[in-house]
């Protein structure tokens, strides 16, 4: 599809809103005095979180919407979260504005929102025009969605930029693309807040009971300097928010008598940069040691991403033991046996039974730690549902 094509749909899109409604959602948004976009690649869900914590901790009615591996509504005054249910075509950006009738109908004087848009042109469409942000944070720049995004790095940045809103606040990361965001900020008449990521000790990130990196909290602790609450308050509030249930945490597998599995649960990462990230994060912390066993799940319709994780992660570590499981497993194995690859041991259970799978952890992985890497869905979302409804697995703490 050519830009000029995606154009026309967008303003197609619009127009299809219809003069009433694109006036309902104005009248909505003018409601609603605080509003900001979280977007970026990896670590929105968790900073669409920590945000709508921080604002509760000092009496905001926020409302925060997530889109991670499950889409959440998340309330200032009902401790439930609803749970989003999509049609059979799946998500698409006209959710946000169903989001925030309800954001206005409930009285929130706060929205933040993770940003869903991943065209460059829905992007724009979005941010400027349903949602009309006037704080956007762009956690950070990773290859992802290359296919419509573009190549390159520097072509996500620049979808990204297109959510800088103007005359208002992006808060940026300090990396190779901050230059470039300031001068887009700067052509909008918007201000720049570049995050403190070095700000960020250990001991505070050691304090939350999941993992988190600095970045993640970096940019909530800057918007909360951007709108005047102190530090202190910030992080309590932070502390308080509920992970989202993709983010990386720590499981033990096995019936009460077996020696257990630990699973370093990173799916939700989907991507070789973060999940390198939460490896070397692990390996740091003395979880995961020599020759780190790695359960990737592969799916049928993402062989592409197979090939990157094959290739950008797998690859990278030295002696892994790599189970894989789902559907097109052969891509690593012949990665493998080309050479291109080099692992110590390799096993597919490609075609077995979800008990045949619990049965071979066990016994190959007894008492060690496991990464779990890939994409969720498919035979991977089936195997954990396995555990949950055999009562095979619970969470343990971080630290």
């Amino acid at each position: 599809m050519t830009s000029l094509m995606v154009i026309v749909l967008c303003i197609g899109l619009l127009i299809g809103l219809g003069v009433i409604e694109k006036q309902r959602n104005e009248e909505n948004i003018k409601k609603i005095d605080l509003r900001i976009n979280i977007n970026g690649t990896r670590g929105k869900t968790t900073v669409t979180r920590l945000v709508t914590g921080v604002l509760q901790a000092v009496g905001y009615q926020v409302i925060g919407k997530t889109t991670g591996t499950e889409s959440r509504i998340i309330y200032w005054d009902r401790e439930e979260e609803e749970e989003i249910e999509r049609p059979p075509s799946g998500p698409n950006i006209f959710e946000q504005i169903s989001v925030i009738e309800k954001a206005r109908k409930r009285g929130a004087n706060a929205l933040v929102l993770e940003c869903m848009a991943v065209n460059p042109e829905y992007q724009d469409v979005y941010s400027n025009e349903m949602f009309q942000s006037n704080i956007t944070a762009i956690v950070n720049v990773f290859e992802d969605h290359m296919d419509i995004l573009g190549p390159t790095n520097d072509q996500i940045a620049w979808a990204y930029a297109k959510t800088i809103p103007k005359n208002g606040l992006v808060v940026i990361s300090d990396d190779s693309y901050k230059d470039y965001f300031i001068e887009v900020a700067q052509e909008r008449n918007c201000r720049v807040k570049v995050i403190d990521e070095p700000g960020v000790s250990q001991e505070l990130l050691e304090r939350f009971d999941y993992l988190v990196f600095p970045n993640n909290l970096a940019v909530p602790l800057a918007i909360a300097e951007e709108l005047g609450i102190d530090r202190d308050t910030a992080i309590k509030g932070m502390l308080q928010a509920d992970p989202d249930p993709g983010i990386m945490q720590l499981f033990e597998i096995g019936e009460p008598i077996d020696q257990k599995v630990i699973l370093a649960y990173a799916f939700a990462a989907n991507e070789p940069t973060s999940t390198m990230l939460i490896y070397e994060e692990l390996k740091e912390d003395g979880l995961i040691g020599e020759s780190p066993i790695i359960l990737i799940n592969c799916r049928e319709d993402r062989s592409d991403r197979t090939k990157l994780f094959t290739k950008d992660f797998i690859g990278q570590i030295k002696d892994a033991r790599v189970i894989a499981i789902g559907q097109n497993t052969g891509i690593i194995e012949k990665a493998i046996r080309s050479g291109r690859v080099k692992v110590k041991d390799y096993l597919s259970l490609e075609g077995k039974s979800l008990e045949d799978i619990y049965m071979t952890l066990m016994t190959y992985a007894s008492g060690e730690v496991v990464l779990g890497i890939g994409n969720i869905h498919g035979v991977g979302e089936d195997f954990f549902a396995y555990l949950d409804e055999n009562n095979l697995w619970q969470r343990r703490r971080m630290n």
